[in-house]
């Protein structure tokens, strides 16, 4: 339906255009916001994308299927035969997209996809036919080397999805508890190789759908390295702080990025997923269990390798989040400078906790800025008439009281008060902002 309207908006274009209702600056300046730069409206770049990347993903799971349900009836030379033939038809589908069809989007994102997914399948199929003697760590390492050029050749943020997603569990084999310095550096190697292709399709088409692809993969994927980097530490809690700065970071960069106030959500993953994440780290730190036991100054494990690397890694993104922390203060957003000033608060609030030995400095940090930060968000939400923002705001202040009062040994017939007057809040809030956009419209 969406797409229909659209059209018929474009149809509609070169007639006001000449006959002067539109200027065409203005015409031009239309189209871009609803079809952007690709040629095609909305949903049709999201069909294409999504559709040519998952009937890769098919193909690819099909074929192996078909693989491993014949493998036992199949000798040695028929099984390296069928291994080779899928890397041969995945770089075949790749020289296809990259010739022929190399403004194509669906073409460059399902021929990358099937590529690595193939060139990964066929080492493993080889492997194990003629037992090499590998282990899942060591194909891992061969194919992050030789899959690394892929997302480049046939710019496919799907190819690079599946790269980073190999880094993350590469890094994981083996080494959980040991914090391998080694290992870490190679990883880190890893990820430079595809960090680029992000940033230029980043600064390319900020707007799209690919972007909003595979930035949030690349910053999920960051955090599930940064837990296993905070554990090779050996400080207890100090995930909270890796956490904390990480996602701040990632919600200033969402900031930061260029994107116009009237795009959906979706065209802006970092600061989604940074809101998103530091809201639902927000409320478990307001739980007591969540923070580790023990003073600082008693009964601390021998630090682990990666202390040093990890202070400055967390301390770095920290600085990052506070940097945006200001900037937003100074450009009139307080609800966004408090929401960036969450890493400062987490690291804070650790260092008391770690130091007193009890885990209630902690928890009640988290408390306080957890209300603050949804009232700041809600009140801002009703002075710039932002429903969506106000509301936002007012369930993240209902979940972090509502937990509180469920903790707390009150009777139900507080409780129960306690519930109406914030559901009463609630409906204040909408019907307040219902009236407010009633009077806009009669002006």
């Amino acid at each position: 339906m969406i797409a229909n309207h659209v059209r018929w908006l474009l149809a509609e274009l070169p007639g006001l255009v000449g006959s002067g209702v539109l200027e065409p600056d203005a015409a031009e300046r239309l189209r871009r916001h609803y079809v952007g730069s690709g040629g095609a409206a909305p949903s049709a770049r999201f069909r294409t994308v999504v559709l040519g990347a998952l009937g890769a993903l098919l193909i690819a799971a099909g074929a192996l299927l078909v693989l491993a349900h014949n493998w036992e009836a199949l000798g040695r030379p028929a099984r390296a035969g069928l291994a080779f033939a899928l890397l041969i038809a995945g770089q075949a589908v790749a020289g296809f997209a990259g010739w022929r069809r190399p403004r194509s989007i669906a073409w460059g994102e399902g021929a990358g996809a099937f590529l690595a997914l193939a060139a990964l399948a066929t080492f493993a199929l080889v492997g194990q036919t003629y037992h090499l003697g590998g282990d899942l760590d060591g194909l891992l390492k061969v194919w992050l080397l030789l899959a690394a050029p892929i997302p480049y050749l046939l710019r496919s943020s799907a190819a690079a999805s599946i790269y980073a997603v190999g880094a993350v569990s590469w890094i994981y084999q083996g080494t959980w508890y040991r914090g391998d310095p080694v290992r870490a550096g190679v990883f880190v190697a890893f990820a430079a190789l595809v960090v680029p292709f992000a940033v230029l399709l980043a600064r390319r088409e900020p707007s799209s759908l690919r972007t909003a692809f595979l930035l949030p993969v690349l910053a999920a994927c960051g955090l599930v390295a940064l837990a296993w980097l905070s554990h090779a530490t050996h400080l207890p809690g100090f995930w909270i702080c890796a956490y904390a700065a990480a996602l701040g970071a990632i919600y200033v960069a969402g900031l930061r990025t260029p994107n116009d106030a009237a795009d959906p959500g979706w065209k802006r993953p970092l600061r989604a997923l940074g809101v998103a994440g530091l809201a639902v780290l927000t409320f478990a730190l307001g739980f007591d269990a969540v923070w580790p036991d023990g003073p600082l100054r008693g009964g601390l494990p021998e630090p682990g390798p990666f202390s040093g690397l990890a202070a400055l890694v967390i301390l770095g993104l920290a600085a990052y989040a506070f940097r945006g922390a200001l900037r937003e203060w100074l450009a009139g957003a307080p609800h966004r400078a408090l929401l960036a000033s969450a890493p400062a608060v987490a690291i804070l609030a650790w260092l008391a906790a770690r130091v007193t030995g009890d885990g209630l400095p902690g928890m009640l940090a988290a408390n306080v800025f957890g209300v603050a930060v949804g009232l700041a968000a809600c009140f801002r939400g009703l002075r710039d008439g932002s429903l969506g923002l106000a509301n936002a705001g007012l369930l993240l202040t209902v979940a972090i009281l509502g937990a509180r009062f469920f903790d707390a040994d009150l009777d139900f017939v507080v409780r129960g008060i306690v519930f109406m007057l914030l559901g009463a809040a609630f409906l204040g809030v909408n019907l307040w902002a219902a009236r407010r956009r009633v009077r806009e419209e009669m002006r």
